[in-house]
């Protein structure tokens, strides 16, 4: 689950304030201005930003390169799949001090699955400052999106049919439009001190449309679908549009309209460090400060109701609102001391602090909630790491990290039927014990890890709703396992990197106790061989196996293990290069996830991952 690794777009923190989701799709081709990925696994510590359950990502693109130039690159492939991207560099200029590009893209598909499809663009700019102690790197991304969803899962008897595991409808749309506007700065105030700053500023701004119908006839002789209606009309505040109701449920009525749930958000923040470095010895002391405002409503339009339109004035009709904010000031201190030549310790000490509010708008029969919540962490970690030699290391590290609720875990705001309700805040013990081994042409790793969670956050897919999942707590859950990495590189010609995970992932207490966690396989292992015959020719490889997964708390539903390979060339010219890529060359029936849930029997659902598919692309570099 991604909402637990702490994401960073050029140390900007790109996790929704509300749900800690990431959302990928905001930022088409984003990793074209990718200059340095650097990925933590564990828990980050506090230098990679807020407390992260599952590992920290930060992208950090870069400007262009020192001289002025054009990289124009196109594509396509499978499923209309297309893609377009620009980009301009000035290259260093005002005496080697500025240096400035803008990229432009677009991708477009029309997906795997029926009426599953995505347009995205992306526009960002850079400029960097170079000065004799000073530097400013601003960057200004803006990225929008408009996908066609397939909420729901294929039944698990359809999965392996070519053509009934691509069923899919069209009513479900995502439209979004994302901006981050940051300024990364450092100030090497001597040869010992240093002070670094972010400062950021994050916009969205979308909606989620479907279409939604009820209705009822009494000549069917369904007792209960009156009462259904009536409580259709009243979730959308439009019974009293309708004279007489309640009805006696002797007439038919059929009713149905495009709904829209918007969001329109915004944070800011700043993130200053203070580095001291002597010898062998590093103090990091820093903080963040962040502001957030989210402002969710409800719109509907298009009635079938041709009377219902003519009484609503208006091009659409809201029938919910609600504002939520959050504060949050964090502080942190850092360490890094080598007492001795070969041991090197690493402390860090991190005290948060959250203010979170939420308004309910007194809508129709929405009780207008006015809520809020404080909550204070202090999170240590420890690591201490042994060398053996030049190439041969042990290391241990032991951590806390805690989360407050997300905000659908505590109320469903747009739901006014939902209620608000005690939610406690997520904590976790990690302590992991591993050794590497780092010889001239091969390399290697082992790590061990156990994680004693509390009130871990899990969700399933809500079935009467969609896009929307049903939030609850597990008291206590243990994640343990082992993870190993071997790399080899004999020449210049050819390298292999293999890494696999072995792990468990169950509920500790409760009923469930001993059952496996729904959707985390227990086996993951990624293979890749590239190979460089000549100077201008890469090949590659890559495979990854992905065990088993139970699709529900009880462990019933199963999504079946499966192995997968892909395969890429690459020709690289002065000014131009070429790409070709194959996914899942065998053309595998595989599934990636699923839900299952018992109403009158037991249901299973599962998302089809793509079979075999190609695309190809042509970059000119002037």
């Amino acid at each position: 689950d991604q909402s637990r690794i702490a994401v960073m777009l050029n140390n900007v923190p790109l996790n929704d304030n509300e749900s800690y989701q990431v959302y990928w799709v905001d930022h088409g081709n984003i990793l074209d201005d990718a200059a340095n990925v650097q990925i933590q696994r564990g828990i980050g510590n506090s230098l990679y930003g807020s407390s992260a359950f599952g590992g920290s990502i930060n992208v950090q693109t870069v400007v262009g390169s020192e001289k002025p130039g054009a990289e124009l690159e196109i594509g396509g492939g499978s499923y209309n799949t297309s893609k377009l991207n620009l980009k301009v560099s000035s290259g260093k200029f005002w005496n080697n001090r500025l240096n400035t590009s803008v990229r432009l893209s677009q991708i477009g598909s029309d997906g795997y699955r029926d009426y599953h499809n995505s347009f995205q663009q992306a526009a960002s700019v850079g400029l960097d400052y170079y000065g004799q102690k000073v530097t400013h790197e601003f960057r200004a991304l803006i990225g929008y999106e408009r996908t066609h969803l397939d909420w729901w899962g294929v039944p698990v008897e359809d999965i392996n049919d070519r053509q009934l595991r691509k069923a899919g409808y069209k009513s479900y749309i995502d439209d979004f439009k994302q901006q981050v506007y940051s300024i990364n700065s450092q100030w090497n105030i001597n040869n010992n001190l240093h002070l670094s700053n972010v400062g950021y500023f994050v916009k969205g701004e979308g909606y989620y449309e479907t279409e939604k119908s009820s209705a009822y006839d009494p000549a069917v002789g369904d007792i209960s679908a009156c009462d259904e209606f009536n409580a259709f009309l009243q979730s959308y505040n439009l019974d009293g549009y309708y004279p007489g109701y309640p009805w006696d449920g002797k007439a038919a009525m059929e009713l149905g309209f495009t709904r829209r749930k918007w969001i329109v958000n915004d944070y800011f923040g700043v993130i200053p460090t203070l580095t001291y470095l002597k010898d062998k010895f590093r103090i990091d002391l820093g903080g963040e400060l962040r502001f957030y405002r989210g402002d969710h409503f409800g719109e509907i339009s298009n009635f079938s109701d041709e009377e219902l339109s003519q009484m609503i004035t208006g091009d659409w009709y809201r029938y919910y609102r609600y504002i939520g904010d959050k504060r949050i000031g964090t502080a942190f201190i850092h360490t890094t001391v080598n007492p001795l030549r070969n041991l090197r310790i690493v402390g860090d000490l991190q005290y948060q602090t959250i203010n979170w509010q939420l308004d309910q708008k007194k809508i129709g029969y929405a009780p207008g909630y006015q809520l809020n919540a404080d909550w204070q962490f202090l999170n240590p970690r420890f690591g201490m790491i042994y060398s053996i030699g030049k190439d041969w290391s042990l290391f241990a590290n032991y951590g806390k990290a805690q989360r407050e609720p997300a905000d659908n875990r505590i109320i469903e705001a747009d739901d006014i039927w939902g209620k608000p309700v005690k939610a406690a805040a997520e904590a976790i013990h990690d302590l992991e014990l591993g050794t590497s081994i780092n010889k001239s042409i091969w390399n290697a790793s082992i790590n061990l890890y156990r994680i004693r969670y509390f009130n871990e956050q899990l969700k399933n897919i809500d079935i009467e709703q969609e896009g929307e999942y049903d939030y609850y707590q597990a008291g206590k859950t243990l994640h343990r396992g082992i993870e190993v990495e071997f790399g080899f590189r004999q020449s210049k010609y050819w390298s292999l990197n293999l890494n696999g995970s072995f792990s468990e992932h169950v509920f500790s207490d409760g009923e469930l106790k001993g059952n496996r966690l729904p959707n985390v396989p227990g086996i993951l292992v990624n293979g890749s061989l590239a190979v460089n015959p000549v100077s201008h020719v890469s090949l590659l490889l890559t495979s990854r196996y992905v065990g088993k997964q139970y699709i529900d708390d009880e462990n019933i539903g199963v999504n079946p293990e499966f192995w997968l390979f892909d395969g890429g060339i690459r020709l690289s010219f002065k000014h131009i290069e070429l790409n070709a890529k194959v996914k899942n060359i065998f053309d595998v029936l595989y599934s990636t996830s699923g839900y299952g849930y018992e109403w009158d029997g037991y249901w299973a659902y599962l998302w089809p991952g793509a079979t075999r598919n190609a695309f190809v692309s042509l970059a000119v570099k002037l």
